[in-house]
């Protein structure tokens, strides 16, 4: 939940990220999307929290040897 950056919302969401790519990769998944999480009802601000997405996902290939082959970013504006 977004909190005006002052809640550590930065890390927590770092973590679903990194959380989310471990899992696939325990689970040898070759594909796995991320929508921009906590941008909808949770109020995160889309462009801070899209950042954070591709940023984590990129720092995570460059130290993990992963199964994924595919990482789809789903982006919806409503």
């Amino acid at each position: 939940v977004w909190k005006n950056g002052k809640a550590s919302e930065e890390q927590d969401l770092s973590n679903a990220y990194n959380n989310s790519l471990k899992i696939a990769n325990n689970k040898n998944l070759k594909s796995i999307a991320f929508q921009c999480i906590s941008t909808g009802i949770y109020g995160y601000p889309f462009i801070s929290a899209y950042e954070i997405d591709i940023s984590n996902v990129i720092s995570f290939l460059e130290k993990e040897n992963i199964s994924v082959e595919k990482i789809y970013f789903v982006i919806s504006i409503i």
